[in-house]
């Protein structure tokens, strides 16, 4: 099964970025990335690009594709850094509930550590249901994006 994305392309703010012309336009990669969302594993994605400006294929093809790569490993990393967060979360959370079965006889400081604690470890659960998910699912449809093929349109006629 083949799945087609169509982008049009008007002018060269539509392809780069303002400041960098390595850089593909940041909305344009977000269209690419919503357009694609939901798929299906088996199906092909093939983007089609009707380009409507006096820029080469050779020129802005690569660029897109860089971005889309660029993106995949910013979702890497963001991911690598949740892990991270979320085990310092659950270790300190850990050991704050084991200080604070040793403050027993203290009913405030035992209470302060005993909430602290649960929070922490809260916070890692959260991480992982509900940040971690999105980044998940977004590293991979760029994945998906990245294999794919990007044709511009005059070519096929």
């Amino acid at each position: 099964m083949k799945r087609i994305i169509e982008v049009d392309l008007f002018s060269e703010e539509d392809i780069f970025e303002k400041y960098n012309k390595h850089l593909a336009n940041k909305e344009l990669i977000d269209y690419i990335i919503n357009e694609a969302d939901p798929f299906d594993k088996k199906e092909n994605i093939v983007i089609n690009f009707n380009n409507m400006t006096k820029v080469k294929k050779e020129d802005y093809l690569p660029v897109i594709k860089n971005s889309l790569l660029s993106e995949f490993n910013k979702c890497s990393r963001e991911i690598d850094h949740n892990n991270l967060k979320q085990f310092v979360y659950l270790l300190i959370g850990v050991f704050l509930l084991f200080i604070s079965t040793i403050f027993g006889k203290s009913f405030i400081f035992e209470e302060i550590f005993l909430i602290g604690g649960w929070v922490l470890i809260w916070e890692t659960i959260e991480i992982e249901i509900f940040a971690d998910t999105l980044v998940k699912k977004r590293k991979a449809i760029l994945k998906k994006l990245i294999n794919s093929e990007l044709i511009q349109v005059d070519d096929l006629l």
